[in-house]
């Protein structure tokens, strides 16, 4: 589960990148990219969210804490 969280984390960084060279390209393309990066940011806050109910259910039904083990995540 964190490492399709960091996958994701690593998805929306490489969506940003790309809207931002189009951008820069072609400034009429800004609205639709802004509009698209908080897509990218919203669909990666659906993820966070859907990690923390995945932590609380490993701790209510195996008794594992998760979520400060940061070091096993690297």
């Amino acid at each position: 589960m964190l490492v399709s969280d960091d996958a994701v984390d690593s998805l929306r960084d490489s969506i940003y990148e790309e809207l931002i060279g189009f951008m820069e390209r072609d400034p009429k393309t800004v609205r639709q990219g802004i509009n698209l990066m908080f897509v990218a940011r919203n669909l990666e806050r659906l993820a966070d969210h859907a990690t923390n109910i995945a932590e609380d259910v490993l701790f209510l039904v195996e008794g594992v804490d998760v979520r400060h083990h940061a070091e096993t995540r690297e």
